[in-house]
């Protein structure tokens, strides 16, 4: 007991002597405890390497400990006195994991099921020299292992073929000590004579190596000279404190830790990635110091170590430090810009707001306010506060104040330089926020409960109080809790309930505010403060409130709160949020933080922010209540646990790459081998698996996430999640892959680790099982076969007879048949017939139109050239010429008239035709679209059938039969269809050979309806698998008298006049073609 309270002042004596070249103000380090009963090992702790897959290794009393980053697994240790102690471990340059301890020493195999598996070596070493208590220590110089023991030193080469791996042996009269190695250097201490060295497969005296014949070295560290880029060796002993040699002389190097080295076990020592030291004694923990020897922190139970013994320092790969202890194993993280105050250091709350005045960091907690304590380390409690839940403190020159409690309200003023409290000013209302002016130097704002009041800076005093209240804004009933700036100079108060407060401040004229002519605005929902709890910030100069939309910015030229346009961008639940930050740094910065993450936006220059939200990810933030940056770039964050520490200048931390490790595949009766060249192949009896896996990931290894997938299963991957394994049951026959990837606190996504593997059919379906079957089923058919016709034969001649009796009966029915079929065929005919009268009237029609027009016009012309030429004739003599002309148009009036008159009589025929498929005079009516369709594809075919016997196209119909009825005018979409079905029939019937995919495939045209979505009209597709519209045209087929036929073969307006019909109905019509494979058109007809 004398001996920890001894050394516990010799460390709080370090402390204070360091302080002047340390930071006093560090804090404890990240350390994650791992207990006995977490890992299910022996408590103590002797030895801890990484191999290559950054799996963790843990020599214990009882065995090997490993850690994937989830699962802890015991590796049994057989040595020659059973006793399993492991004191040693350490990894070849190939990356093999080998042991030492008690009686025992080997390496670890990783055997095909993942499992680890401890190889002994012991079986090679002599008979005579197995008597071997423990190995200390191994080290590795080249392709050489050294084992060393108390007794001997026995030495392997690890790519020997020999039976003993060229086994090489040393042996002591006095006894080794612990070895150590440096590139292709071996030392060895042998007690009582010093430090010896390897040279020539001989232990040598070093020069100078009796100095250490009476010191047990227990570390030997590297220490690089800056000046001339020689190498020395910082020496630990036991109870010797540290030497250093250049390889020529043993010096003592004086440290600040020399009281405790001196005193206690100096046991292990590393180098740290910044190049300090860090070592470790027994019962103290351990202690950094620089290469110069001077003290910056210990870590100890106070720090949060579990145990202060530490048998065993280890530097991983991410440059975590795990400590092998006497009773379990801690992690502790020195690389993170994260260190914490909480109750070791005297804070015995959670922080509400944090100042420094005068140089003191000052928090405020639910108990009262304290002060931190540098010469002490310690924080201490600031006395004489009438209140005990600090929410705000305010510095100003060498004044802190501190809300106080009274009737009326009262701000207590401490002295920070001299620790006594001044006095107390009365204010209008207990004071919930401090804010101090960017240019109002002499004034200091505080938030009440129905107002803003503002206390001035006393040139005299007043009486010993630096301040005094110089008036008071009356906003109304809401209470301030947050007061802001805007680059305007207008203050801006925050409530809780919602509403914002703007203080338009006006002046006197000597400097003083004119509290009757200031003006107050409100703002609050229909300013875009929709559940906002009216908190306010200020940075940049613009005014910041949090509502359900995110974070929101004032905008002076609408007068509202509008979601920002950067911060706004920052994704945050508001509805699990109760506490919010956003506060600048002196370098412009913007620290946002949120219950539990923070957002650094760092300026780029151009008025815009880079958002960085990864840098603090080391700590587990939770209830974040307070942020406090400083002109150093150190950042405070209060919290319900205490006070964070964060280097707020630190660097971005490189993303370190992990891998995922696919631990073990089991299935019900067995663990399957893993490293599989080819694919494994499972009966069915197996073919229900669980596969384990991990990411050996140690930096807050619980928050890391895994998603799988499983190839030829699962229909995507999985969500992340923090399950380290995943069951498949009855799976069936065929081939699988499984996939597993591992996400990291830092959002690093791992690379993928697969395993893939066969499910093989049932016995009873494989093909020598379906061979018997198939033989089985022949034997049985055979048999049945030869049953059968013995029976047939005897119904043969019954079903003779029975033949010739129904052989009448059918001559009657198939006569009756053709007689029916025939009726059939004509009733077809008919009916083709009459479709084909109509589709016949209907081409012809139109020019017959034209015929009579034309002839009538033409009959007027000539009136006209005979008047014309009868009034010349007045005027000049008539020559026989003329004469002759007139006969002439007499002849060509009579020929017209006759053409008139016969093309009035075919237009008569023409419209007898018709009046069988005209059901109204253009007046629209509700039309069945599907029979109209229907009635008009038919119309089609056969009529072009009728005037092309090489005709050969087919169509089909794909009608909606719930389809609407639409008001159309029947005869006019009738024409439409009419145009756009011949022209698909043409179309598909024109030559082919140019298109090889459409070389021997039968014309088709298919005319399909369906309804527009929402009950909006219908819609009409007629497609065709003709050659398709070349782009070059597509846009132009709907121009009046553009055509691709023939000259003489078409007019060039069914389309136009098809889109002009469709057009007056209100609808629409489109093309879809595509060269080589046919053209599709869609009609859409409004509805009723």
């Amino acid at each position: 007991m004398k001996s920890t309270l001894l050394s516990l002042g010799l460390l709080f004596a370090l402390a204070v002597n360091a302080s002047a070249q340390t930071n006093p103000e560090l804090g404890f380090p990240l350390i994650t405890n791992y207990s006995y009963k977490m890992y299910k090992g022996h408590s103590q702790v002797w030895s801890v390497i990484q191999d290559d897959s950054n799996l963790m290794f843990f020599g214990t009393t009882s065995g090997i400990t490993s850690y994937d980053g989830v699962n802890w697994s015991q590796i049994k240790i057989s040595g020659i006195n059973k006793a399993g102690t492991v004191r040693a471990l350490t990894k070849s340059r190939n990356g093999t994991i080998y042991y030492g301890g008690a009686g025992c020493m080997g390496y670890l195999d990783i055997l095909e099921n993942g499992e680890t598996k401890a190889i002994s070596l012991t079986d090679i070493i002599p008979e005579a020299n197995r008597n071997f208590s423990q190995i200390w220590s191994i080290r590795i110089v080249g392709s050489y292992i050294y084992f060393q023991a108390r007794e001997y030193i026995f030495r392997i080469e690890e790519n020997s073929d020999k039976p003993d791996m060229g086994l090489k042996v040393w042996g002591t009269e006095t006894g080794f000590a612990f070895s150590h190695s440096f590139g292709d250097q071996y030392f060895v201490s042998q007690v009582d004579k010093g430090l010896f060295k390897l040279l020539n497969e001989e232990l040598t005296l070093v020069p100078d190596g009796q100095t250490m014949v009476d010191k047990r070295i227990y570390t030997m560290l590297p220490l690089s000279n800056e000046s001339d880029g020689s190498e020395t060796y910082l020496i630990g002993t036991m109870n010797n404190g540290f030497y250093k040699y250049d390889g020529e002389k043993f010096t003592q190097f004086k440290t600040d830790i020399d009281p405790i080295v001196e005193n206690k076990f100096l046991y292990r020592g590393i180098i740290l990635p910044d190049g300090n030291i860090l070592v470790s004694v027994i019962g103290e923990g351990a202690i950094k110091i620089t290469p110069e020897g001077k003290f910056i922190q210990s870590i100890s139970l106070s720090s949060g170590l579990q145990d202060p013994s530490v048998y065993a320092l280890y530097l991983d790969n991410s440059g975590i430090v795990w400590t092998g202890l006497d009773n379990g194993i801690s992690k502790i993280d020195l690389t993170s810009p994260i260190t914490l105050f909480s109750k070791q250091l005297g804070l015995n709350a959670g922080v509400l707001t944090i100042e420094r005045s005068n140089g003191t960091l000052f928090v405020g907690t639910p108990t009262g306010a304290y002060g931190f304590n540098k010469s002490q380390r310690q924080f201490e409690f600031v006395n004489n506060t009438s209140i005990s839940q600090i929410f705000m403190l305010k510095s100003d020159e060498d004044f802190l104040l501190i809300p106080g409690n009274d009737k009326y309200g009262v701000v207590n003023v401490y002295n920070s330089r001299l620790n006594t409290l001044v006095g107390k000013i009365k204010t209008q209302g207990q004071p919930n926020y401090f804010y101090k002016p960017k240019n109002k130097s002499d004034k200091i704002l505080y938030g009440a409960s129905t107002g803003i009041g503002v206390l001035k800076r006393s040139e005299n005093r007043n009486e010993g109080l630096p301040f005094y209240q110089e008036g008071f804004f009356e906003t109304g009933v809401n209470t301030i809790w947050s007061i802001a700036e805007d680059n305007l100079g207008h203050f801006w108060g925050g409530t809780q309930t919602g509403i914002v407060y703007r203080i338009i401040v006006s002046y006197n004229s000597d400097g003083g505010i004119d509290f009757e002519n200031s003006k107050i605005e409100t703002f609050g929902e229909k300013n875009g403060l929709s559940n906002s709890n009216g908190v306010v910030f200020g940075a940049a100069g613009k005014i910041y409130a949090m509502s359900e939309d995110g974070i929101m910015s004032f905008n002076d030229s609408t007068s509202n709160f509008e979601p920002d346009d950067v911060f706004g961008n920052i994704k945050i639940d508001f509805s699990s949020t109760d506490n919010f930050s956003l506060i600048e740094d002196a370098i412009g910065r913007v620290w946002i933080g949120t219950n539990n993450k923070i957002t650094l936006a760092i300026p780029n220059g151009d008025g815009e922010y880079i958002l960085e939200d990864e840098l603090f990810n080391s700590y587990p933030f939770d209830d974040i209540t307070v942020i406090f940056p400083e002109d150093d770039g150190t950042v405070w964050v209060g919290n319900s646990d205490g006070l964070v520490r964060m280097e707020g200048n630190a660097a971005k931390k490189e993303k370190m790459l992990f891998s995922v490790l696919l631990r073990q595949a089991i299935t019900k009766t067995d663990t399957l081998s893993l490293n599989s060249s080819g694919n494994l192949e499972l009966k069915q009896s197996n073919n229900s698996l669980r596969f384990m896996y991990a990411a050996p990931f140690f930096e807050q290894e619980d928050r890391t996430v895994y998603k799988t997938y499983l190839e030829g299963f699962d229909p995507d991957w999985t969500d992340w999640g923090n399950n380290s394994y995943k069951e498949y049951t009855n799976l069936s026959t065929g081939t699988y892959t499984f996939r597993v990837r591992a996400k990291n606190l830092h959002n690093v996504v791992s690379d993928e680790a697969t395993f893939s593997f066969t499910i093989l059919p049932p016995w009873y379906a494989t093909w020598w099982a379906y061979l018997i079957y198939a033989l089985l089923f022949a034997g049985v058919i055979t048999a049945i076969v030869k049953w059968r016709s013995q029976k047939l034969k005897a119904e043969n001649r019954i079903l003779e007879e029975r033949v010739n009796e129904r052989t009448a009966a059918l001559e009657k029915s198939i006569s009756d048949l053709k007689s029916t079929q025939a009726q059939l065929i004509q009733s077809e005919k008919m009916a083709s017939l009459g479709e084909l009268t109509a589709g016949i009237a209907h081409e012809i029609q139109n020019p017959l139109n034209f015929v009579n027009n034309f002839s009538e016009v033409s009959e007027e012309l000539i009136e006209e050239i005979k008047e014309s030429r009868a009034k010349n004739q007045e005027a000049r003599q008539w020559t026989e010429a003329d004469k002759l002309e007139d006969e002439i148009l007499d002849d060509i009036k009579q020929n017209l008239e006759k053409i008139h008159h016969h093309g009035k009589r075919a237009e008569g025929i023409v419209k007898g035709m018709l009046a069988h498929s005209r059901t109204s005079a253009g007046e629209k009516e509700p039309t069945d679209i599907n029979a109209l369709a229907d009635e008009y594809l038919r119309l089609s075919f056969h009529g072009l059938r009728a005037r092309d016997k090489s005709f050969n196209a087919d169509f089909k119909t794909n009608f909606d039969l719930n389809l609407p009825k639409v008001n159309v005018v029947p005869q006019d979409i009738g024409r439409v269809l009419l145009n756009l079905i011949n022209n698909a029939f043409q179309a598909c019937g024109q030559d082919l050979s140019g298109f090889q995919n459409l070389t021997g495939l039968k014309p088709l045209v298919t005319v399909s309806t369906s309804p527009l979505e929402g009950g909006r009209g219908v819609q009409i597709s007629i497609s065709d698998n003709g050659p398709g519209i070349p782009d070059s045209i597509k846009d132009k087929i709907f121009q009046p008298f553009f055509t691709t036929k023939p000259t003489g073969q078409g007019t060039g307006l069914g389309l136009s006049l098809s889109y002009d019909i469709v057009k007056a109905h209100g609808g629409e019509i489109k093309v879809e073609t595509k060269e080589g494979e046919g053209t599709e058109f869609t009609i859409q007809l409004p509805s009723l």
